[in-house]
């Protein structure tokens, strides 16, 4: 399922809590290459209709407008709009409870075991989906709707409250194109039971937070996942709940 505008605009909002004007917005997903063939002003236009559209339901707006200091509208600013808790942040809330019970697994099993659980998890959401017989950098390839998608499988090791996932970065940039995806398994115990979680990135996103120094370029891209105050946290330093089993994210 491809992503709607609504989608595109919330994750670039995400990053930008305190509100942003749809130009703004509009540039944003211009330079994270969210879109294509699309002036900036053709787009804010489409922007300011969706998000305008959106702010006048009364019931289920997932956005507001920004206000002055003297309390009217800003002109053009948008920001998301508080929600009650979520059945997500519930989840990780008690994975958060739960995390130290996890059991150790030797890695020679957890590699291989992680790349199944995310074949079975696609087939799941109707992807066809291949492992491949040999790992130069792509684990699975999928297709939908006749879109092909390339996935490299990450299964996290986990030691004192964090999860670390390692991406080797001339794989990385050998793959970094639109239709490379990086799955991250995260293996914990929830409601009593050991089960698998997915983060879910673009090969746009990991080079996204290259460029905003979340993550520290090298030989290695080191990610390292804490789960705190319902969030999962990448690096510490930002805020990837957005990812968590989003499947819908892959083309």
């Amino acid at each position: 399922m491809k992503k709607t505008r609504k989608d595109l605009i919330t994750e670039v909002l995400l990053s930008n809590k305190g509100g942003m004007h749809v130009n703004d917005i509009a540039a944003e997903m211009i330079r994270r290459g969210m879109v294509d063939n699309i002036s900036k002003e053709e787009l804010a236009a489409k922007v300011s209709l969706t998000l305008s559209t959106d702010v006048k339901k009364r019931r289920g707006a997932q956005f507001k407008r920004v206000k002055s200091k003297k309390g009217r509208n800003k002109r053009g600013y948008y920001k998301l709009k508080s929600k009650p808790r979520t059945d997500k942040k519930k989840i990780l809330s008690e994975i958060e409870k739960s995390i130290r019970m996890i059991p150790t697994v030797p890695a020679l099993y957890t590699g291989k075991a992680g790349e199944y659980a995310v074949l079975a998890e696609l087939l799941f959401h109707e992807f066809n989906a291949s492992l491949m017989s040999v790992d130069q950098g792509i684990d699975i390839v999928t297709s939908k709707n006749d879109n092909f998608s390339y996935i490299q499988v990450k299964t996290a090791s986990y030691k004192n409250g964090h999860f670390y996932a390692t991406i080797n970065s001339k794989q990385f940039e050998r793959y970094n194109n639109k239709d490379t995806f990086y799955i991250i398994v995260l293996r914990y115990i929830l409601r009593g039971k050991l089960t698998n979680g997915f983060l879910i990135f673009k090969s746009s996103d990991i080079e996204r937070y290259k460029e905003m120094d979340v993550i520290k370029n090298g030989p290695t891209l080191n990610l390292t996942i804490t789960i705190n105050d319902e969030k999962m946290m990448l690096n510490g330093k930002e805020n990837v709940s957005f990812f968590f089993d989003r499947f819908q994210y892959i083309n």
